[in-house]
């Protein structure tokens, strides 16, 4: 549950895959205590069906405002949060909050969350134990700016990380570690709590699209558009409570620019990958 990949979403500033109106840019399985929900994104809205894809259980049109016609309209970025809510992402940089009944088809928008300037890139609840006062959510968006939530009856901003220019394409949040995957390669973590960058690491030589925590190892996989995926474990110091990073494994998708990457299971013993103009769905 969870599992998500990116479709075919050109970068800022670049020319990428055509992308049909029809064609979901995204999709996950939102896991919640009481069900299942598979939530699609595209450039009309949000879609909403049971784990199986058999029924629709919401839809939700994207307002179109009176922008130029260069500007893209789309939503983007899907997480679970605070037991009940599920979180979706638009090009107008706001978060949409839609509170989930445990059954049937009563589903609200409850809360505009609007901290960001830029479309949003991705959105990631925390996925281990988060320490007091570190929250339990993190939204990107296309400046690489990252806003820290705490998830209720009503969202509150705990913090903001501004960004620096380059966009932060993926992020993931363990406890308290926010990782955060960048267009020039990089990622970065960051203390959730006190928004402290505390590890950078030169990944990959292009494009990162895609990062995935196994909640269970604090293993971290990342994907390129320079064909690499690698494998990354993260954890704490117990004696400095220091951030470590060791990087595990790496393997080469030959002649692929690799857009989607997930782990398969919670321990991170495997994992999937796809790429640009990819048929198929490689496992290891």
């Amino acid at each position: 549950a969870g599992g998500r990949f990116w479709g075919c979403c050109p970068r800022r500033g670049q020319r990428g895959p055509s992308v049909s109106p029809f064609c979901p840019p995204q999709a996950a399985w939102c896991q919640l205590p009481s069900r299942v929900l598979l939530v699609l994104t595209s450039q009309r809205g949000v879609q909403m069906y049971e784990a199986d894809g058999s029924t629709m259980v919401f839809w939700h049109a994207l307002d179109v405002p009176e922008l130029p016609a260069a500007h893209s309209v789309f939503a983007r970025g899907i997480a679970a949060a605070g037991g009940r809510f599920v979180c979706v992402g638009t090009s107008f940089g706001a978060v949409l909050v839609f509170d989930i009944p445990p059954k049937g088809t009563n589903v609200t928008l409850s809360e505009v969350l609007e901290q960001h300037r830029d479309p949003i890139t991705d959105i990631a609840a925390e996925q281990g134990q988060a320490p007091d006062g570190a929250g339990d959510l993190v939204t990107a968006d296309d400046s690489g700016t990252l806003c820290l939530w705490s998830s209720g009856e009503e969202f509150t901003l705990l913090g903001k990380i501004p960004g620096s220019g380059c966009t932060c394409s993926s992020v993931a949040l363990w406890n308290g570690i926010v990782a955060a995957g960048y267009g020039n390669g990089q990622i970065r973590l960051w203390e959730a709590g006190s928004g402290r960058i505390r590890a950078q690491v030169s990944a990959h030589a292009r494009w990162i699209y895609a990062l995935d925590l196994a909640p269970l190892t604090g293993k971290l996989l990342s994907g390129a558009e320079d064909s690499f995926v690698h494998v990354w474990k993260l954890s704490r110091n117990p004696d400095t409570d220091d951030i470590e990073v060791q990087h595990c494994h790496a393997e080469c998708v030959t002649d692929t620019q690799v857009c989607g990457a997930r782990f398969c299971d919670p321990a991170g013993d495997t994992f999937a990958v796809t790429g640009y103009d990819l048929s198929e769905i490689l496992c290891y």
